[in-house]
C-alpha cells in the first residue's frame, strides 16, 4: 500500500458529524491518548483477512486548544471488499479516514470519516477506555440543540403495521412542527431532526439525533472552523441551559418503565434506507434478511417473547428479554440452538440493536429504539384565537333591516352600530379586499385579500347558540361550520376560485352590497377582488381558513383536560373535532384559524 505525502492539520475539513460522549471524570490528556490507541483495534474489529487490517498514516499530537479543551487525529487506510463481486480474488477498495477527537472537561466529540465508526462507538462494547464513556443523555442534548423552526423531521412510528399508515416518514418544509397531526402522529417519535439551533452555531441548520448522541452540522470550511465550532458544540453540551418547553409535544415521548408491559404480539426491524448512517454491508445484510424471512411471535412473561423465525423452510428459535438496567431499557435476544450458525449469530446481532428492533404489545406499549412507549390518544389543546364580541350579538349571524327582528339586509353589513357578527368580520377585515359571499353554493361568508401579506382567506361565520354568560362548551355548534369549511376547502386554490367567484360576482343581486376595498364599498358586479388576488405571485400567496364562531368563551376553556369532569370531556370531544379539520387543511397546504369569544 502506497503511502500518500505527509498530511497537514492545516489542511483538513472534515464533515461536522459529532457523535457526543461523556465521562464520569474530567478527560485527562493521558485518556485521551489511551482512547486514540485503542482506535485502530476497534476498526479492526470483526475483519478476516489480516491484510485488510488498518494503516495509520498520520497522527496529529494531542494538543491543548483551552486550559479546558483538547484535539487530537489520525488519518488512516484500509481495504474494503467491493459489493459488486464476491469469492476470495474479489477486488478491494481503498478507502481513506479521518477520526478527530475534541474533548472539554468530561465530554468527548468524534468525528470520524467512515460513517459505520462513530455508530460502533456510541453502541458500546468496543474497548476498555471507550467502554468507560457513555452516550451524551437525550435530554441534555434536546435541551442544548434542538430549537427554533424545524425544516427537517425523521419519524418512526410505535403503533403496529398497518396499510393506511406510514411506518415510518421524513417531513420536510420550512417548519414542520406546525404540519404535525395533533391526532394522527401521536404515535410516532422523532428520531432526528434538522432545525434552527441555538445561535451560538454558526450553521444556520443544526441536525440532531437524540438517541445516538450525534449532531451535524454540515460541511466545515477550513480546520479553523472545525475546531471553533467542535469548542461552541462541546460548550453548549457541558451547559445545555435551564429546561425549556418539550419539543413536538405532538408525538409520543418515552414512559420509561415495564411496569405494565406485557403479551408481545409482534417484533419488527426498522427499514434499511433509515440507516443512513451505518455501514453499507451491514444494510444490504438487513435487506436481504428482511426480503427472505418471515416470523411469528409468541408471548413471554412480562415483556419478554419468543421470535419464531423461518429462513430457507428452517425455523430458528431466538428469546427477546426487556429489562430496566442503568436507569434505562434494553433487551438480549438469544439464540435457542446450543451451538448457532454464524448465520443464525448475525440474525441475533441485528435483532439484539435497540435502534432496529420494535417490540408490539397488547397492553398498548411498544418498546422502540431501546425506550418504552404508551400506544394512546393524548387530550391536546387546540389554540384558538379570542377576540372580543361584547359589542356585538354573539347570536346574531347576519344584519336585519333597520327598526325589525326578523329578514336579511346585507347591505347593512359594516353600518354603525350594527350588532351582527357579519358587521364584525367586515370591522375585523376591512383592510384590503373584503367580498360577502352569501346565499347557495357560497364558496365563504367572506373572501378577504390582505395584500401588505399576501393571504387570501375564506372566512365561515356560524352565530353562537346561546348568549349567556353561563353557556357551556358545545361541540355541535361547530360541526356545522367546520364542515363547511371542509367541503369548500378545494376554494383555496386559486384555480378552483376563480370561475365560481366570477359567476357569483356577475349574477350578484343589485340590492346588495358584495364587496369593500379598505372600508369602501365596491360598485356592483366589480371584478376588481378577483384582479387583485390574480395579481399576487402564486408563491407569495398565504391561504387560511378561518372559522369565526364566538359561542366558546375562551376562559371558560379548562386547563386540565384529563380531569373526569363535564367541561373537561366536552373540551377534549372540541379539540379532537378541531384537529380533525385543520389536519384535512395542513394536507391543502393551508393554514386553519378558529375565532372564539373573549
Amino acid at each position: 500500500m502506497t503511502k500518500p505525502t505527509k498530511i497537514r492539520e492545516i489542511d483538513l475539513k472534515p464533515y461536522q458529524t459529532h457523535f457526543l460522549f461523556q465521562s464520569d471524570s474530567l478527560l485527562t490528556s493521558k485518556g485521551i491518548e489511551k482512547l486514540l490507541k485503542e482506535l485502530p483495534k476497534i476498526i479492526d474489529d470483526g475483519l478476516e483477512d489480516e491484510d485488510d487490517r488498518c494503516e495509520i498514516l498520520a497522527q496529529g499530537p494531542l494538543r491543548a486548544i483551552t486550559k479546558d479543551e483538547q484535539i487530537a487525529w489520525l488519518a488512516y487506510s484500509k481495504r474494503v471488499k467491493v459489493r459488486w463481486a464476491a469469492g476470495p480474488d474479489a477486488p478491494k477498495d481503498i478507502e481513506h479516514h479521518l477520526v478527530v477527537l475534541t474533548a472539554r472537561s468530561s465530554f468527548l466529540s468524534v468525528v470520524a470519516t467512515d460513517k459505520s465508526l462513530g455508530a460502533r462507538l456510541t453502541r458500546g462494547g468496543s474497548g476498555k477506555e471507550w467502554k468507560t464513556l457513555h452516550r451524551v443523555s437525550f435530554s441534555r442534548l434536546e435541551r442544548a440543540l434542538v430549537s427554533g423552526n424545524t425544516r427537517t423531521l425523521w419519524l418512526s412510528g410505535i403503533h403496529r403495521s398497518v396499510a393506511t399508515k406510514a411506518d415510518s416518514k421524513v417531513l420536510i418544509g420550512p417548519d414542520v412542527e406546525a404540519s404535525l397531526d395533533a391526532l394522527g402522529d401521536q404515535s410516532y417519535q422523532y428520531t432526528s431532526t434538522r432545525c434552527a439551533g441555538p445561535k451560538a452555531l454558526p450553521a444556520s441548520f443544526v441536525g440532531v439525533t437524540p438517541r445516538m448522541a450525534k449532531a451535524w452540522l454540515g460541511p466545515s470550511a477550513d480546520w479553523e472552523v472545525f475546531v471553533a465550532n467542535s469548542q461552541r458544540l462541546l460548550q453548549l453540551i457541558e451547559s445545555p441551559g435551564a429546561k425549556k418547553e418539550t419539543p413536538y409535544p405532538v408525538l409520543a415521548r418515552a414512559e420509561g418503565s415495564l411496569k405494565d408491559v406485557k403479551d408481545a404480539f409482534d417484533v419488527s426491524l426498522a427499514p434499511p434506507e433509515y440507516l443512513y448512517d451505518e455501514d453499507p454491508d451491514l444494510i444490504a445484510e438487513l435487506e436481504n434478511l428482511l426480503q427472505q424471512a418471515t416470523w411469528t411471535v409468541q408471548a413471554g412473561s412480562g415483556a419478554d417473547c419468543i421470535l419464531a423465525l423461518k429462513l430457507a423452510d428452517r425455523v430458528h428459535n431466538f428469546k427477546i428479554e426487556v429489562r430496566a438496567e442503568g436507569g434505562g431499557i434494553q433487551h438480549t435476544v438469544t439464540p435457542s440452538e446450543k451451538e448457532p450458525s454464524p448465520e443464525v449469530e448475525k440474525i441475533a446481532e441485528l435483532f439484539g440493536r435497540a435502534d432496529l428492533l420494535k417490540v408490539f404489545y397488547d397492553s398498548l406499549h411498544t418498546y422502540s429504539d431501546g425506550q418504552i412507549f404508551e400506544v394512546k390518544t393524548r387530550p391536546f389543546p387546540f389554540p384558538v384565537k379570542d377576540e372580543d364580541f361584547s359589542k356585538f350579538e354573539i347570536t346574531l349571524e347576519k344584519p336585519r333591516p333597520a327598526g325589525k327582528t326578523e329578514g336579511l339586509d346585507l347591505s347593512r353589513i359594516g353600518v354603525a352600530g350594527e350588532p351582527s357578527l357579519f358587521t364584525w368580520v367586515w370591522q375585523h377585515y376591512k383592510q384590503g379586499w373584503l367580498w360577502c359571499d352569501d346565499g347557495s353554493g357560497e364558496i365563504a361568508d367572506f373572501i378577504h385579500l390582505d395584500p401588505g401579506h399576501s393571504t387570501l382567506s375564506l372566512i365561515h361565520v356560524k352565530a353562537a347558540n346561546s348568549s349567556s354568560p353561563n353557556r357551556g362548551i358545545s361541540v355541535s355548534a361547530y360541526e356545522v361550520v367546520c364542515s363547511q369549511a371542509l367541503k369548500n376547502l378545494r376554494y383555496t386554490e386559486r384555480r378552483e376560485l376563480e370561475q365560481p367567484l366570477k359567476e357569483k360576482i356577475e349574477s350578484a343581486d343589485a340590492k346588495i352590497v358584495r364587496g369593500w376595498h379598505n372600508g369602501k364599498a365596491l360598485p356592483l358586479k366589480s371584478t376588481a377582488l378577483w384582479s387583485a388576488i390574480n395579481k399576487v405571485r402564486y408563491s407569495d400567496l398565504t391561504r387560511r381558513v378561518v372559522i369565526v364562531q364566538p359561542h366558546v368563551r375562551k376562559s371558560l376553556l379548562p386547563a386540565n383536560l384529563a380531569a373526569n369532569t363535564s367541561p373537561a370531556r366536552q373540551a377534549r370531544l372540541l379539540y379532537t373535532l378541531l384537529h380533525g379539520v385543520k389536519a384535512d387543511i395542513d394536507r391543502y397546504g393551508a393554514e386553519f384559524e378558529v375565532v372564539v369569544d373573549k
